[in-house]
């Protein structure tokens, strides 16, 4: 029985970021999914031939390179979003809230950072960041 081994893991940023926890797809834990992943590898490897402990401990730090990866992105998109909305603070602006049908044009007058998207103050109305469409007088 021939037993194969990962040679190297390949990260790829995910086109879109939507929450800030570390979830794999399945709904798990990446470290969680490492680690059983490595122990089906260890129990299943031929006894004759076993895995090499540098390639566990190669593969133990691509996975954590990858966390860490993805950790900062998420850090650095909230950073650029934090950023993003303090520009706004007074500035004219037009938001369109597809969920209401609204379009609305007015002055951001407060900003709202307790929740995962920094919320915009218009005319009294709170929007998400990503509703505000354009800045200034178009």
């Amino acid at each position: 029985m021939a037993v194969r081994t990962v040679q190297g893991i390949t990260y790829a940023q995910p086109a879109s970021v939507s929450n800030n926890n570390m979830i794999g797809t399945n709904g798990q834990d990446p470290s969680e999914q490492f680690l059983k992943l490595l122990v089906a590898q260890i129990t299943n490897q031929d006894p004759d031939h076993p895995m090499n402990s540098t390639d566990m401990i190669t593969q133990f730090a691509q996975i954590q390179s990858a966390l860490g990866l993805n950790s900062l992105i998420q850090s650095s998109q909230t950073f650029q979003r934090v950023a993003t909305a303090g520009t706004l603070l007074n500035q004219r602006v037009t938001v369109y809230d597809a969920d209401r049908k609204l379009k609305l044009e007015g002055m951001v007058k407060g900003l709202d950072f307790s929740g995962t998207m920094p919320l915009v103050n218009v005319d009294g109305r709170m929007f998400p960041l990503e509703a505000v469409k354009t800045l200034g007088d178009i």
